[in-house]
């Protein structure tokens, strides 16, 4: 009833108080037992716990696209009007205003409440799906039990005239004995869990009974007993814990047939190192890191942890004892405050990581220029001054693409003291180098180069040409693993801050190592003294413990990573490839068509992507099949047949999402036909890679220029170009690269019959633009990437 200027002036209010709440709870410790001791009562309590209570919805990460509020005012007095409930409908006693109410897994309950409402058919066209929720809930819904439970939680913060600030852990009911923690009546009421089991703030070793780990042990065999296979297992723990809270089901990003048995294996593999706590600290810590972009609160690791023993539990009824329940409720909190705990700690190593490897990399520019001039230089005096040639563009350019006759001194340098150190070619080395080198390394300019390097005349500028420095140094014999794991260092190094880019890494490196070390042994811990000693010499002002302490959690990061699956691949190349041969024609048919039918049945959108003939449909699919191996047999060129596929899929505008849904349809096909248990293993792990991969090269090809062209409108797509820098401008449209791949817009746009935007492309390339110091003009680009554009 009041005027809109009196409605707009207290909603502003209303955030302003909000900012300031924010600010006393981020400031409020972590008990109640050290909080603030104000407290708040009546009307005056309702409304200042309102006020956290929506601002906890606004930013809650499952009700965020509804966040922005309109009718605030409105919004606030339908919560108070549902929290004049938690009291019987009575006036609030003496309470404490702090966020630590909507911090509990209760809250994640009520959460779900709001979240049922709101699929609601009634509710999809509501402009303010908040406040329409929130209005329903308090006409139809306050009877709930995840209301009651939260209300119940709310009246826990209740002061008291005896005890103002008692501690709400749990005590000991009369006939209750100390240390039980479960029962098993079914008409027990659920324990209410505030997550204080989780230890959040460091990270130690878990110590348990050895009884009690025998015990542990114990009850996970039986479950896997009762489940029978490890597909069954892996995908009940999957739909427990999916459908134990839907706040969390955005979590869930990867296909539900892989993720099924990562949860399983996971899970098997803590149970297996509960008695060695050094092993098991190790082994959370590296989950911790693939956890690292996940939002893990402890509300969410309350549920996961009781969704998995409820299940258990279920599974396990007439085996079951409290020590076995009680060791494994004790895991699972380990491992999710370590989650915690790991997310928040490792920020600062990531910095002085990525900060670290920045100047490392300076000094490769450094040494690019310098080559570049050296180059330039040599190539003067021994023409006699005539104009450099077509054939050294690629040196001064850092095109490494094309290749110049004239090497540079640094090059042969390095060439030289490989050949001389190691004894022989080196791995990395073409026809070109080896030809150059003398064949054997007994080239006198070679052997120069590397008297050279050691007597101090040159001193190595790059990562690499220190490592390599240090082997010589050190008497350690480069081997072929080491030049693989040098290629992909730089990759992993950038991606630390993204786990599943630096695991899919880690994954192909692990694939290459197999494949150039399958007749000696990895020695891992051997890169890693030498990576130190390359990193100390190129940082010697700014290096300290702390710079010592990243680097080391780094290589041991990836080291776990390859360790785990470096004896995996040749035994399950093996295991694929005599599966694969052992099915006849009519099998394989059969496998390609369940495929499809599970895939269109678990995502009817996707047949708009397959509308081809049925032979050009197992064609395609037979081609996934023997992907699925080859990917083991050679790595490097399956790897690049993949980003060019990714980069074609960009123009027929696929969704990442659809790959997940195909590879979960394709593991569950593949596990009623795979003979053994490795052999599925090996396909399931090969086609997640290759999905992985896919998925990335199509988020990273999918531009605003690629998405105009699939919608071929000029409109867009002159948008899209807008916002390139007049230097770039041409580039956008005529070059998408993702890796060693790329495609070019405006052909595939002609090809695909986009003529709009093809026109569009050819107006924008042929227009001249012009800043203070340049003109730009697109035509000399496009016939350098085109040449034939015009016949």
């Amino acid at each position: 009833h009041f005027g809109s200027r009196f409605r707009l002036e207290l909603a502003r209010a209303l955030q302003r108080l909000f900012q300031t709440a924010a600010g006393a709870a981020t400031a409020m410790p972590a008990r109640r037992a050290e909080a603030v001791t104000d407290t708040l009562e009546g009307q005056d309590a309702v409304a200042a716990i309102a006020l956290v209570l929506t601002q906890s919805l606004q930013r809650h990460s499952a009700l965020r696209r509804w966040s922005e509020i309109e009718d605030l005012v409105a919004f606030v007095e339908e919560v108070q009007a549902f929290l004049a409930n938690a009291f019987e409908g009575g006036v609030w006693p003496r309470f404490y205003v702090t966020s630590e109410v909507v911090d509990c897994p209760q809250f994640e309950g009520f959460v779900n409440v709001i979240l049922d409402v709101a699929r609601m058919p009634a509710l999809a066209d509501q402009k303010d799906v908040l406040l329409a929720c929130m209005r329903y809930i308090n006409r139809s819904k306050i009877g709930d039990r995840r209301v009651q439970r939260f209300f119940e939680q709310v009246s826990t913060f209740a002061a008291t005239s005896d005890d103002p600030l008692r501690d709400t852990a749990h005590n000991p009911q009369d006939g209750e004995e100390e240390g039980e923690i479960y029962e098993f009546e079914n008409d027990q009421e659920e324990e209410v869990d505030d997550g204080r089991d989780f230890v959040t703030t460091s990270l130690e070793e878990l110590h348990l009974a050895p009884q009690v780990v025998a015990k542990v042990q114990a009850y996970w065999a039986e479950f896997r007993r009762v489940l029978g296979t490890q597909q069954a297992a892996g995908h009940a723990i999957y739909s427990a814990l999916f459908d134990a809270s839907p706040s969390i089901q955005a979590m869930f990003t990867t296909p539900k047939g892989v993720q099924a048995v990562r949860f399983m294996l996971g899970i098997e593999r803590m149970v297996q190192l509960v008695g060695e706590p050094k092993a098991l600290k190790a082994q959370v810590e590296q989950l911790g890191f693939g956890h690292l972009e996940s939002e893990v609160t402890v509300p969410r690791a309350v549920v996961f942890r009781d969704a998995i023993l409820d299940l258990m539990s279920n599974a396990c009824r007439d085996t079951l004892s409290a020590d076995a329940v009680a060791g494994m409720k004790a895991l699972l909190n380990y491992i999710g405050g370590a989650l915690i705990f790991c997310r928040a700690s490792f920020a600062p190593r990531l910095e002085v990581l990525l900060r670290s490897w920045a100047m490392a990399n300076e000094r490769r520019k450094e040494a690019k220029e310098g080559e570049a001039k050296e180059a330039g230089a040599d190539v003067h005096a021994e023409d006699g001054g005539d104009a450099v040639g077509s054939g050294d563009i690629g040196v001064l350019g850092g095109d490494d693409n094309q290749t110049s006759p004239k090497e540079s001194r640094v090059k042969r340098m390095l060439r030289g003291f490989r050949s001389r150190t190691y004894g022989g070619d080196s791995p990395s080395m073409g026809n070109a180098d080896k030809e150059s080198a003398g064949g054997k390394g007994d080239s006198p300019r070679g052997n120069e180069g590397a008297q050279g390097i050691l007597s101090g005349q040159y001193v190595p500028k790059t990562f690499e040409e220190m490592f390599l420095w240090n082997a010589g140094v050190t008497g350690v014999r480069q081997k072929d693993w080491h030049t693989e794991v040098l290629n992909s260092f730089d990759t992993m190094v950038r991606n630390i801050t993204h786990p599943s880019r630096f695991e899919e890494e880690c994954s192909q490196l692990a694939l290459r190592i197999s494949r150039v070390s399958r007749s000696g042994s990895v020695e891992l811990g051997e890169f890693k003294n030498l990576m130190l000693a390359a990193l100390r010499s190129l940082l010697p002002k700014v290096w300290d413990s702390s710079y010592e302490v990243a680097w080391t959690w780094l290589w041991g990061t990836c080291e776990r990573m390859l360790g785990s699956m470096l004896g995996s691949p040749p035994e399950w190349e093996e295991e694929l490839e005599f599966s694969l041969r052992s099915l006849d024609e009519g099998q394989i048919h059969d496998v390609r068509s369940r495929i499809y039918d599970r895939f269109f049945e678990l995502c009817t959108a996707g047949q708009e992507f397959f509308n081809q003939s049925d032979s050009r449909l197992h064609f395609i699919m037979n081609q996934v099949i023997e992907m699925t191996l080859q990917m083991f047999k050679d790595p490097w060129g399956v790897t690049e047949e993949i980003s060019a596929l990714g980069l074609r899929h960009v123009g027929y505008g696929v969704p990442a999402d659809l790959f997940g849904v195909f590879v979960g349809a394709a593991v569950e096909v593949a596990a009623k036909f795979a003979p053994t248990t490795e052999a599925l293993e090996a396909f399931r792990w090969s086609l997640s890679l290759i999905s992985r991969i896919l998925m990335r090269v199509v988020s990273e090809g999918s531009t605003i220029v690629m998405r105009a062209i699939n919608a071929n409108s000029a409109k867009q797509l002159r948008k899209a170009v807008a916002c390139a820098p007049r230097r770039d401008r041409s580039q956008w449209v005529l070059n998408v690269a993702v890796g060693s791949e790329s495609i070019s817009p405006l052909m595939w746009a002609i090809d695909q019959g986009s003529l709009e935007a093809a026109d569009a492309i050819l107006q924008d390339l042929l227009t001249i633009r012009a800043d203070r110091e340049h003109y730009y003009y697109g035509v000399d680009a496009l016939f350098a990437r085109h040449p034939d554009i015009v016949q």
